[in-house]
């Protein structure tokens, strides 16, 4: 009898609650304000990485993207959007790939590239496997190549590039 009586006051409660509680109608305007709100905030984030590509700043790109990616809902509505951040993304990240690389970072240039070719983002994405081709390639990338190295080159370039400009000017001690 006392179980009985436990169960009504349950399904009672569960009847108040659920009439007191917000409409399925209210629950779907919700989750489209959230959903719209998650793409404006995303094409702010698109914005963001198009001005940091174009100002060579690839990391910070990559960074936007990825994010603007994670926000836009993987809906019908939305995959147009979705498309292009992924196209973004890999595209900077394939730039932020060349970069590291040339400052011998080749572990972490994979890791990007890993990243692009993830099952969840763009696994077909043909200049992104091409570039990770590329990384893997021992002539195309020297596999020895080290940070010191990549930075001892910078400096023998910059000392060269001074070097010829005294020379063009007649400044022939310096």
């Amino acid at each position: 009898r006392g179980r009985a009586a436990l169960m009504a006051a349950a399904w009672l409660a569960g009847v108040f609650i659920s009439a007191a509680g917000p409409s399925s109608a209210d629950l779907a305007q919700r989750e489209e304000a959230r959903r719209s709100a998650a793409v404006e905030e995303a094409q702010m984030l698109l914005f963001k990485g198009d001005e940091a590509y174009q100002a060579g700043r690839y990391a910070e790109a990559v960074e936007a993207y990825a994010g603007a990616r994670d926000m836009i809902p993987d809906a019908p509505l939305s995959a147009e959007l979705r498309r292009a951040a992924t196209e973004r993304f890999s595209q900077a990240s394939i730039e932020r790939s060349k970069e590291l690389s040339r400052k011998g970072d080749v572990t972490g240039a994979k890791a990007t590239m890993d990243k692009v070719l993830a099952e969840s983002v763009a696994p077909n994405d043909p200049a992104a496997l091409a570039m990770r081709a590329q990384l893997d390639d021992p002539i195309r990338t020297n596999p020895a190549l080290t940070a010191e190295h990549a930075e001892d080159i910078d400096q023998v370039r910059r000392l060269l590039y001074t070097a010829e400009g005294a020379f063009d000017l007649g400044k022939f001690d310096e």
